[in-house]
């Protein structure tokens, strides 16, 4: 893929080709982009022993160019050694890891990061270098397969919008082929989606095509605009090389608006030029802003993400480069911004696992760009990500299988959750806390302890509820069903209670009373927090036998005054057993008004009045 990523301009020869072929050397070959040929003419007069190292980087740059990765790390090294030059080495580094020999590769960029320290594929380096492992062992977002619209040439670029689906590919036969790798130039096609892997049988759009490359794609929500990259010959711009008999155009920018299903009066975008590229578009849904890659001045490495305003009455703003948090010093590329504003990119300047890898970033905040891991990025080339929301899928490009594909990316539904525990009393973190992690049906989905700071985090399919269910020694076991957390780095706090003011003597459990409001009987939420703590103690003591007595304030008659307090053990005691508790194990009786625990009569103050309607719990000998 680096085909499409590196090229900044197009050469067309206007001599006679029988005599190129008499004449050329692999420089002249290499100036043209030919680098099918080079190679096959470097091959000839370059083995491993050879002392030539201008010829042995122009062979490595050829295979690298044209994807082959295990022949450009031979002649990579090679001529490193040599030359001991910055671009010869990350490259190298980049074969290395395209050749799934990280621990070479880590060696190598060490080296590299103390040499050249002020890059920033060294700083980030220097953060994070165990990337790797972290990167290969991290959770699985997407489901890739590969589509049936595939060819065995190049395709990629996919973009749906409807049922449409747009794509490039260099399947039709040419008289004329692209002397980079000798396959017919790129041309825009569309099928019609049927599912997330099969498609109609593709047509090119010929309103677009010409004799050159297009493509890709990207096009405005409503389906009215169309942007896509061309070669500047399709409007006559180019550059004449004399003395080597060659012309030379840059990719550029054309948009076109839709008649009746037809793409018409395509024009360039003004701030095309012949001195840098511009191309790879993607427009925003509220088509104020295209996002592209170019080479043009101004920017931080080889090729940088851009963008440009379009304003209400169609004109364009000065591009501007998106800046660090996104170009690197290697190359960015194929810009995709969805309608949540999160922007997926392809570079190769990230710590990543080889060749072109994906990444995203919010440009809501400041977040820091995102490796989206395996299976999305393999360890070559992977490029042009795009999703869409509304149908839940996404379509990736690759050449993990030797020729550039488009896959499917179906994400994988989790949500993430994250708490801190606190101890109740004091709200001070709660560490070392098992948690228990089970869905609607008790069945248990992960176990988990919390760190030194309270803190636990999982994620789980999107189709689940979870519930948790927390012991710690000292502490009342909590279960509590828990919601996503919308922000990465924000807990919910989930306190426990302590149960250390609980005092179990051989007859009773002393703590806080069991109250109850006036004339009611129903469990408040003050007093679920001590029966939990009863619950927890007669889990700790499993022959524990409880006998509740309740009680009632002097209000009303005697008569009534027991039958509400008859209703007060049941509501404890179904209470008890909601938890868990068996039956054998629990039993009461209500004494109405005639055991007061403030024996005031008729002369009560409302306050004495609540602390006799309460519920008091004995432990039953056998």
């Amino acid at each position: 893929m680096k085909k499409h990523l590196i090229i900044f301009f197009f050469l067309l020869t206007y001599n006679s080709v029988s005599a190129q072929k008499n004449s050329c050397t692999a420089t002249d070959l290499i100036e043209r982009l030919e680098y099918t040929k080079a190679i096959e003419l470097l091959s000839k007069c370059i083995d491993v022993s050879s002392k030539n190292t201008a010829s042995m980087l122009q062979l490595a740059n050829c295979y690298y160019y044209t994807s082959n990765t295990g022949e450009a790390e031979k002649y990579y090294k090679l001529s490193y050694e040599a030359i001991k030059d910055k671009a010869t080495h990350f490259n190298y580094i980049d074969c290395l890891r395209s050749n799934k020999k990280y621990e070479e590769a880590n060696v190598e960029m060490k080296k590299f990061a103390s040499k050249y320290s002020s890059d920033s594929r060294s700083t980030t380096f220097q953060k994070k270098d165990n990337y790797t492992e972290a990167l290969l062992n991290q959770q699985k977002k997407y489901t890739v397969k590969k589509i049936n619209i595939n060819s065995d040439r190049s395709d990629f670029g996919g973009f749906l919008i409807d049922s449409t689906f747009y794509f490039v590919s260099s399947r039709i036969e040419q008289n004329k082929k692209y002397g980079w790798n000798e396959e017919p130039y790129l041309d825009i096609f569309s099928s019609i989606r049927k599912n997330d892997t099969v498609f109609s049988q593709p047509v090119p759009v010929k309103e677009l095509n010409s004799a050159f490359h297009e493509g890709p794609i990207t096009i405005t929500k409503n389906g009215k605009n169309i942007y896509f990259s061309s070669e500047s010959f399709t409007v006559n711009q180019f550059d004449k090389i004399k003395n080597k008999k060659l012309k030379s155009g840059q990719v550029q920018l054309f948009t076109a608006t839709n008649d009746n299903g037809i793409w018409k009066n395509a024009k360039p975008l003004p701030f095309n030029s012949k001195l840098y590229s511009v191309s790879n578009p993607s427009v925003n849904s509220i088509n104020t802003i295209v996002y592209f890659s170019s080479n043009m001045p101004g920017g931080i490495g080889g090729n940088d993400i851009w963008k440009v305003t379009i304003n209400a009455d169609g004109t364009y703003g000065k591009p501007e480069n998106l800046g660090p948090k996104i170009n690197t010093e290697g190359d960015e590329s194929f810009p995709f911004i969805d309608e949540n504003n999160l922007l997926y990119f392809a570079s190769n300047g990230r710590l990543g696992l080889g060749g072109l890898d994906i990444y995203k970033i919010d440009l809501n905040n400041e977040s820091e760009a995102e490796n989206l891991g395996t299976p999305v990025n393999s360890s070559k080339d992977d490029f042009a990500f795009s999703t869409f929301y509304n149908r839940k899928i996404g379509y990736l490009s690759s050449n993990r299988e030797g020729n550039d594909n488009i896959y499917s990316c179906v994400p994988d539904c989790t949500n993430y959750y994250a708490a801190v525990l606190t101890d109740a009393s004091t709200n001070q973190p709660l560490s070392n806390a098992k948690v228990i992690v089970t869905d609607t049906n008790e069945n248990p989905i992960t176990t988990l302890q919390s760190d030194k700071n309270g803190w636990i985090e999982f994620r789980i399919a999107c189709e689940k509820t979870p519930y948790l269910k927390i012991f710690k020694d000292g502490f009342v076991t909590k279960q509590v069903a828990i919601a996503p957390t919308v922000d990465p780095n924000l807990r919910i706090t989930i306190p426990i209670e302590p149960i250390a003011e609980v005092v179990v003597t051989d007859t009773e459990i002393h703590f806080n009373p069991i109250l109850f409001e006036f004339n009611k009987y129903e469990i408040t939420k003050q007093s679920k927090t001590i029966l939990d703590k009863l619950v927890y103690i007669m889990n700790q003591n499993v022959a524990m036998k409880i006998f509740i007595r309740a009680h009632t304030d002097s209000k009303g008659t005697a008569k009534y005054n027991m039958n509400l307090s008859e209703k007060r053990v049941q509501s404890t005691v179904n209470y008890i057993l909601s938890k868990g508790i068996s039956t054998t194990r629990i039993s009461g009786k209500g004494f109405g008004e005639s055991e007061p625990k403030i024996n005031c009569g008729d002369q009560c103050t409302e306050e004495e009045h609540i602390q006799n309607r309460r519920s008091e719990f004995l432990i039953v000998k056998d």
